[in-house]
């Protein structure tokens, strides 16, 4: 897993810090200076695609492994 989180860049990192360790709300993240402008869903739907990259990136590094 840590391999497929440093294949995300800067930005999507930051993102899933700020929900997953963090713990911030969509609300809240969406009121962050770095993301003025960008709406609650809009920024649900940006981690959708990293989670969806990761679970690619990990799918292809375990069909590798076997």
């Amino acid at each position: 897993m840590k391999e497929g989180l440093k294949k995300l860049t800067p930005d999507e990192q930051k993102l899933l810090n700020h929900k997953v360790v963090q713990g911030l709300s969509w609300q809240e993240i969406a009121s962050l200076e770095e993301y003025q402008g960008i709406t609650p869903s809009a920024l649900r739907k940006r981690k959708e695609r990293i989670i969806k990259k990761l679970r690619k990136f990990c799918y292809s590094f375990y069909s590798k492994a076997k």
